[in-house]
């Protein structure tokens, strides 16, 4: 019996030792940060591979809901302004974002999306209609699609007379260039729309809040193709895309089906309990894609989903990002919550490997190596000490 209570003095040390690994480990991050964190390592502006841009209208309060760039110099962002008396605000760059002008406040609108049909149409999702402009935001027009002033999510023109939008559950269509509007009747899902797609004149896909959906026929009639909702949509080709919510990303290759994905996280663990809430996912081609949110600002895959990896962003941006736009495998740019707008030339630098469910933490196996050494020297501990002799002996005084 003295050698029984033995084993276990060992092995309570063991699992003593154990505990305090596993309560290390599952709080640990990355071995690349801790590498960084060791060596007292704060990134600067100039070493960061995305650089916060200056403009008038910085405040904890401003919200930038979407980004758009039809090159390298000359963008638009919208979003939410409550410096002063709020509302909508729409600023414009033509340096690549250098210096950002005021293009369109209004006091009774929240802007959320936009889409540029070409350098001088673009249209503003609103509250209750649209702002849009013909010469490039030298002026703004509204279009009213609704009496009720609530928000508008989705907006896609495929020419200047033909557009779609959605609000309160209900799908409008214009075929003027926004003179009038009509409800879809054949839409019957109980479904806001916050993004449509067209992969061809008559063919598109759209995400609402609780579903992915698809037409063929103009966007008359539509099948619901995934029952989970999201944010936005990313297309690299006609039938391989993308998709993006608080808690997942999905994935379709094949035009029909959508798969989830192995969720990139910065945290594991307990620490992985809240969502990452992702907001936005924006793929260049099949391979480089990038992906935005609160958990990891800016996250970035050379190889098609296959690994992630958080982009450096400077220290005092802690805020979610809500939109992202490249207009080539480096130059893009995000903007999102506290009024921030970042942009990056070396869009395509790797930065810190995020992990999925899918991946043992660098932290887990570094555990398993120490509970290994653990067990072995416990037991060559006792070996040393009784021996085989030692263990008879018991026995047979056990067995009398």
């Amino acid at each position: 019996m003295k050698l029984i209570g033995r084993i276990k003095n060992y092995n309570t040390l063991g699992i003593i030792l154990i505990l305090l690994i596993l309560g290390c480990g599952l709080n640990s991050r990355p071995s690349s940060i801790s590498l960084v964190e060791t060596q007292d390592f704060i990134p600067t502006q100039d070493s960061v591979t995305w650089q916060i841009q200056n403009h008038s209208y910085f405040h904890e309060d401003t919200t930038f809901r979407d980004v758009c760039f039809i090159n390298s110099t000359h963008g638009w962002v919208v979003g939410q302004n409550k410096t002063g008396l709020g509302g909508g605000i729409i600023l414009n760059t033509e340096d690549g974002g250098n210096s950002w002008q005021l293009q369109l406040y209004k006091a009774a609108h929240w802007f959320s999306s936009i889409d540029i049909l070409d350098s001088q149409t673009i249209w503003v999702t609103g509250t209750g209609g649209f702002v849009y402009t013909t010469n490039g935001g030298q002026s703004w027009n509204e279009s009213v699609v609704i009496s009720i002033k609530a928000g508008l999510g989705a907006v896609k023109f495929i020419n200047k007379t033909h557009g779609w939008t959605s609000t309160m559950n209900d799908v409008y269509r214009t075929t003027d260039g926004g003179q009038t509007w009509y409800n879809i009747t054949t839409w019957t899902f109980d479904d806001s729309l916050r993004m449509i797609h067209f992969v061809s004149p008559t063919e598109a896909y759209a995400i609402g809040f609780y579903g992915i959906y698809h037409t063929e026929d103009i966007c008359e009639t539509w099948e619901r193709k995934y029952s989970l909702g999201g944010w936005s949509l990313s297309f690299v080709s006609d039938s391989e895309a993308w998709a993006v919510a608080d808690s997942w990303i999905a994935k379709m290759v094949d035009s029909e089906t959508w798969v989830e994905q192995p969720t990139p996280r910065s945290t594991h663990g307990f620490g992985a309990a809240a969502p990452p809430y992702f907001t936005d996912i924006y793929f260049i081609d099949q391979m480089h894609g990038w992906l935005v949110g609160l958990e990891t600002p800016v996250a970035y895959t050379p190889n098609g989903g296959a690994t992630w990896y958080a982009q450096d962003v400077p220290d005092e941006m802690d805020r979610r990002m809500n939109a992202v736009h490249f207009v080539n495998g480096t130059c893009g740019w995000v903007v999102g919550s506290g009024g921030y707008i970042m942009r990056t030339t070396n869009g395509n630098s790797l930065g810190v490997p995020l992990q999925t469910p899918f991946e043992i933490p660098p932290a887990y196996i570094i555990i398993g190596i120490l509970v290994a050494i653990v067990v072995a020297v416990s037991g060559f501990s006792y070996y040393r000490r009784y021996g085989k002799k030692g263990l008879h002996s018991v026995s047979d005084s056990d067995g009398s």
